[in-house]
C-alpha cells in the first residue's frame, strides 16, 4: 500500500465559529475536519478522486483535485497529482496508488466516474486487491443529457479569473492534463466529453465539488450544503412552474466553446 501524506486536522476553534455564524447570519460553514499535505503544508476543506475510462485513440486518465482553505470567501481548487494509462488494469492500478498517496480512503473514500462502464474489470481488480480496491460513483448531473455541456462549462468558469481577479482553478504541475486541455478541440459538433478522459476526468471531479461542496454543513440542522442547495433549487423551479422534464436541461453555460 502506497504511503500517504495527507494528514487529518481537526478546528479546535470550531464552537466560536459557529457561534460566530449563527451571530452574523451564516447558514451553512466549513466542516471541523480539514486536511494537511505533510511534505508541504498546504491546507485544503476537501479532496476528490476522479477517474475517466480510455477512448478508442486517448489513454484513460485520473486526477486528484482539492479546495485549498486558504481563508478566501471565493472557491479555489487544485489539481494535485494526475495519471494516465493506456490499459484499463493499469489505469486502475495507477489511480489507486496515487489516490493512496492523498489520503484514500480515509480523505475520500470513492472516485467520481462511470460506475456502470468497464465494471466487471473494476470488480475483478478490487477482487484481486482485497481491502484496497477503488468504488467509482456518479458525478453531479451525470444523468443529464447535456452532461458534457455541464463539465465544460465548469472548467471553463474555473479557469477563468473570479471577481478578485484571480483563476479559481490551478492545474499545478499536471502538465498532462495542461496539454490537453490546451489541444482541446472547439468548434466541433456532437462533442462527447468521454472522447477526451483527461477533460472528463477534471469535469467530473470539478463540477462535483462545486456543485456539492462537501466541506460545508448546516449550522442548525446539520444537513449538508448539498441537500440544502437541492431542496432550495427545486423550490425555486417549483414557483416558476417548471416540470421535471424541463429542469433537466438547465445548466450552468450555453453552448460548447474554447477552454
Amino acid at each position: 500500500m502506497t504511503e500517504s501524506i495527507i494528514e487529518t486536522v481537526r478546528d479546535k476553534s470550531r464552537p466560536a465559529n459557529e457561534h460566530i455564524a449563527h451571530v452574523t447570519g451564516m447558514s451553512c460553514v466549513p466542516k471541523a475536519v480539514s486536511f494537511r499535505d505533510k511534505e508541504n503544508g498546504e491546507a485544503y476543506y476537501s479532496l476528490a478522486g476522479s477517474l475517466a475510462y480510455p477512448a478508442v485513440k486517448t489513454p484513460g486518465f485520473g486526477v486528484i483535485i482539492a479546495v485549498l482553505k486558504n481563508g478566501n470567501e471565493q472557491q479555489n481548487f487544485k489539481v494535485l497529482a494526475e495519471t494516465e494509462a493506456q490499459s484499463i488494469d493499469n489505469l486502475l492500478d495507477s489511480c489507486l496508488k496515487m489516490c493512496q498517496r492523498w489520503g484514500f480512503p480515509e480523505s475520500f473514500s470513492f472516485l467520481y466516474g462511470d460506475p456502470e462502464r468497464f465494471l466487471s474489470a473494476l470488480t475483478d481488480f478490487n477482487l484481486r486487491e482485497e481491502n484496497s480496491g477503488l468504488y467509482l460513483a456518479p458525478p453531479n448531473d451525470f444523468q443529464q443529457p447535456n452532461r458534457t455541456e455541464i463539465y465544460l462549462q465548469r472548467i471553463r468558469s474555473a479557469l477563468g479569473p473570479n471577481k478578485n481577479g484571480q483563476k479559481g482553478l490551478h492545474l499545478g504541475n499536471c502538465d498532462k492534463l495542461r496539454a490537453y486541455l490546451q489541444n482541446f478541440p472547439t468548434g466541433a459538433a456532437k462533442i462527447q466529453i468521454e472522447d477526451f478522459p483527461a477533460v472528463a476526468a477534471l469535469g467530473y471531479g470539478l463540477h462535483s465539488l462545486a456543485a456539492s461542496r462537501p466541506w460545508m454543513e448546516s449550522t442548525d440542522e446539520r444537513i449538508s450544503y448539498a441537500d440544502r442547495a437541492e431542496v432550495e433549487q427545486q423550490q425555486m423551479f417549483d414557483a416558476l412552474g417548471y416540470t421535471d422534464a424541463e429542469v433537466g436541461y438547465f445548466d450552468d453555460g450555453d453552448t460548447i466553446g474554447t477552454l
